[in-house]
């Protein structure tokens, strides 16, 4: 343990909300020894821990990279303003999670790059780990700063900062970066950056220069000949299964998408004029069914994951989908295991498919109709008709579900008001189908203005003003005033300066650099964002922000040209004109096929037969409204068990929560017959005991479950082999006969407070002897609406001090019952007079919980 790991665990953790963040301890996670590899990358995200470890292409490079017995790849994310106030008033740098160590000793630190909104927290994580903003200002020990991801295609505003992009697939292209830093150990900067820039797909901003034209534009020219004018994108041919990990990384507090994704295909075969992803990801790849369903066995194998996201641009326009969903709840249904589709189109929701996406159990069901009439969404190429939305919701709602989730955009060049009122019409229109059905149903409304963005036919297009984007927002809030339909929306001021940053030239580093001064964080955070700090940012670089949100002309050079995608500049043009005409575009639909997918679509025709058998077969959880739905079915518990278990240092910060995941997953994992309850959304028969407050450890946890199968020792033995580090089983017993719950029968717990030496042993004793002279002690509690004022002292049973060559501690026995409790940091805190910020930083064991009965104190072994 280094000097800053012992600081975080022991001083800082405890006193930050969810610490848990920072711990690095996920199941499946990779530390390497730093001096036995020859390249140290650290791979960071620009926002938080729960959005960074939901982000699949962060996941693909962290395996990728340490597949290679030569590199070490770790991870870093943004800290949230808790913990770096902290790091900054203790002087700690930023760090990565696997080894704690400070990014300045890496050799790399490679960004993604997801939205522009993150860009003021990648110059805050380099302020953090005391590496220079700016690529200019770096020495020769500084770690080379990398970019990459959806943002790299417009690099402009971050080309100041950032000392190397690879535009598109980072696949390949990130091992060749490791074989040019690894060859040119001890060389300068200067000829590993040019080396870089010679691969394809690598751009090195500080090669080229920013030109300004008459008209304002900036074009981008290399300063040598021999530098390449055009960076073409990167494009993987295959989805190779190597690129994905078989024990991906899994989080044991939750995060934002806690479930095992899975890529299935990449690009989109659509053409939606407004969309960059399809473009930049040209052209569509699809992988193959049996690789997809090697993924999931050895995925959930590896984490315990109750669902499966099937992930792309547009999931359902993969040419073998119902095949795919078939073969998927074959082989996980029985282990309650779902499927879910994250994206999906009305024009292509079948009967078929809401069937089998629920099989398990039902997630959540998004559609986009993106625009309010079809007139404007055929402008955006968005092919979908009124008719289709209302089918796919008569099927969503025949199938069980009672939510719908709609996304809108306003502000869509050629809107008109009439446009504006469709919306509201449209959802009006939705919630009428949703009353045929007996349950109530729900419409919930996403409104986001729309923002231009580089490489499509709307890059010339201007955003409405501010004030315009409100006005729409506040009609459609209005009009869809109604308590089954629920409206969220965007902020205009928020999506003006994603407009900015999206179609921004170089000028737009001095911004960003006055926002980091200003101290500006998290802007994609509501809580964060300040539009007054970004108008004072702008002035102070002086930039007129409206010049990067106004219409553009065709001729005009645009920032990102020389960033090559594979559609030319004047067939975007000719597409622009197109939507101004309301004519049908040229684009292709559908984007050149590769060999590959050719291959798939002969090997789907084979498999027709196999598909309709096995869609046959997958088990209908919900019919049509008027049928009867079929319930799971009842099972008897063959075996009831009380397990004790030890929660050690290692899991210290998970909460109660992230406990009872932690088990869920472990059982699955470890196959174990665990019983569930009955109804449509059946849950694992496990009951807890009390809960143990955040960050303290324990040796006697206690949990009862109930078992498909008998009693079966080994089979506890597997279990406890399949849980992560810092949990272990230390005794299972059968349960016979009715027995009071473990949480209305548990009424006193010790617990053992180690204060390493911070005080001496008479201090301690004569403070903890006074307290049992008191006849009150009075804590001051936070409910969630009010603070109560509660004496403890009837709850304090028992106080004694030990010590030895190395250490004081004091044994403490306290009422926890459900009709009075006392909690041992109040207790500490009182008798000694400290902060309990202070008292969390002592380590604190539950050593035992007790019942009472019969006059008795019994364990809750004892009482089986």
């Amino acid at each position: 343990m280094n000097s800053i790991e012992r600081r975080m665990f022991r001083e800082i953790l405890p006193t930050v909300a969810k610490p848990s963040r920072y711990t690095g301890n996920e199941l499946n996670v990779i530390r390497k020894d730093h001096t036995s590899v020859d390249v140290k990358v650290a791979l960071a995200f620009p926002d938080t821990y729960e959005l960074g470890m939901s982000y699949l292409g962060f996941a693909i490079l962290y395996h990728l990279l340490n597949r290679r017995d030569d590199v070490c790849a770790e991870r870093v994310y943004a800290p949230w303003v808790d913990l770096e106030k902290r790091m900054r008033e203790e002087t700690i740098p930023l760090f990565t999670l696997e080894s704690k160590k400070p990014l300045s000793d890496f050799d790399i630190v490679a960004f993604t790059l997801p939205y522009e909104l993150c860009y003021t927290n990648i110059l805050n994580m380099l302020d953090l780990a005391s590496i220079p903003l700016e690529g200019t200002g770096r020495g020769e020990h500084d770690p080379l700063i990398l970019g990459g991801g959806l943002g790299a295609f417009n690099p402009e505003p971050l080309a100041g900062f950032i000392d190397a992009f690879v535009i598109g697939d980072g696949e390949e292209a990130v091992l060749e970066i490791i074989d040019i830093v690894k060859a040119l150990k001890g060389s300068s900067r200067h000829e590993k950056l040019r080396s870089l820039s010679e691969l394809k797909g690598i751009y090195v901003p500080s090669f080229y220069e920013a030109h300004e034209s008459t008209g304002g534009s900036a074009s981008v020219l290399p300063v040598d000949p021999s530098i390449p004018r055009k960076i073409e994108a990167r494009t993987v041919e295959f989805l190779r299964k190597e690129y994905y990990p078989d024990a991906p990384l899994m989080s044991f507090t939750e995060i934002e998408h806690d479930r095992l994704t899975i890529e299935i295909m990449r690009g989109c075969p659509r053409a939606c004029r407004f969309c960059n992803a399809r473009l930049l990801y040209r052209p569509v790849r699809e992988r193959p069914v049996d690789d997809i369903v090697r993924q999931a066995e050895t995925g959930i194998r590896a984490t315990g994951y109750d669902e499966i996201s099937l992930l792309s641009l547009s999931s359902t326009d993969y040419s073998a989908l119902d095949e795919l969903i078939a073969k998927l709840n074959r082989k996980f249904a029985g282990k309650r295991v779902a499927t879910a589709l994250p994206s999906l189109r009305p024009d292509t929701f079948s009967d078929t498919l809401a069937r089998a996406v629920q099989t398990v159990r039902r997630s959540g069901l998004t559609f986009a109709p993106e625009a309010g009439t079809e007139r404007l969404r055929h402008v955006i190429r968005k092919n979908i008709s009124d008719e289709d939305l209302f089918r796919a919701v008569e099927i969503a709602y025949e199938n069980g579900w009672n939510v719908i989730k709609l996304y809108f955009m306003i502000g869509l060049p050629t809107e008109e008001q009439q446009d504006i009122e469709a919306i509201a019409r449209l959802v009006q229109e939705v919630a009428h189908v949703g009353k045929k059905f007996q349950n109530d149903k729900y419409i919930n409304v996403a409104i986001s203005p729309f923002s231009p963005k580089a490489h499509t036919p709307f890059q010339w297009a201007a955003q409405n003003d501010i004030e315009s984007l409100r006005e729409k927002t506040a009609f459609l809030r209005e009009r869809l005033h109604h308590g089954r339909i629920k409206v969220k929306w965007r902020a205009p001021e928020v999506s003006f300066i994603e407009s900015v940053i999206a179609r921004g030239d170089r000028r737009l580093s001095k911004a960003l650099k006055e926002m980091k001064t200003l101290g500006a964080r998290f802007d994609g955070w509501s809580d964060f964002f300040s539009f007054p700090l970004w108008q004072k940012a702008f002035e102070l670089s002086e930039i007129d922000p409206h010049r990067y949100t106004g219409r553009r002309d065709i001729t005009d050079p645009l920032p990102w040209e020389h960033i090559s995608i594979g559609v030319s500049k004047n067939t975007l043009a000719k597409e622009w004109q197109r939507s101004q005409e309301h004519t049908e575009g040229t684009m292709n639909t559908v984007p050149p096929k590769t060999k590959y997918l050719v291959r798939l679509e002969k090997e789907k025709v084979q498999a027709a037969d196999e598909t309709d058998m096995l869609i046959q077969q997958s088990p209908r959880t919900f019919g049509r409204s008027r049928k009867r739905r079929t319930q799971s079915p009842i099972q008897i518990a063959k075996a009831r068990i009380r397990i004790k278990y030890a929660k050690g240092l290692d899991v210290r910060y998970l909460s109660h929560l992230d406990v009872v995941r932690v088990f869920e997953r472990t059982l699955r994992r470890a196959e174990m017959p665990i019983a569930y309850s009955q109804g449509f959304h059946p849950h694992p028969k496990i009951a807890f005991g009390p809960p143990l407050t955040l960050g303290m450890i324990s040796k006697a946890e206690y949990v009862d479950m109930q078992f498909e199968q008998p009693y079966n020792p080994e089979s506890i033995q597997v279990f406890d082999r399949a849980f992560p580090d810092g949990f272990r089983i230390l005794k299972a017993k059968p349960i016979f006969g009715k027995i009071p719950s473990l949480s209305s029968s548990i009424s006193q717990s010790e617990f053992r407070i180690h204060f390493d030496g911070t005080f001496p042993a008479e201090q301690i004793e004569e403070a903890f002897s006074r307290l049992f002279e008191r006849t009150t002690v009075w804590v001051r509690r936070q409910g969630d609406k009010t603070i109560k004022n509660i004496d403890i002292r009837p709850n304090i049973l028992e106080a004694k001090v030990e010590s030895d060559a190395t250490d004081v501690s004091v044994l403490l026995r306290l009422r926890t019952s459900e009709s009075g409790h006392a909690k041992p940091i109040e207790v500490v805190s009182e008798t000694l007079s400290l902060p309990q910020q202070q008292v969390s930083t002592f380590l604190i064991e539950r050593t035992e919980q007790l019942v009472e009965r019969e006059g008795r104190l019994m364990t809750p072994m004892d009482c089986v």
